[in-house]
């Protein structure tokens, strides 16, 4: 169970990361969120 919990956290704070390069970039944050989760896929961690 940990483990389920430990990929949330890590993929919560990659989008929060993602959507603060996309900001500093002059783009929308929500694109580098979505971004992140087309890289990430349906199986993610």
């Amino acid at each position: 169970m940990e483990y389920v919990a430990f990929s949330i956290a890590i993929i919560i704070l990659l989008g929060l990361l993602f959507n603060k390069v996309f900001n500093k970039i002059k783009l929308p944050g929500i694109l580098g969120i979505l971004i992140l989760g087309i890289i990430i896929g349906p199986h993610g961690l």
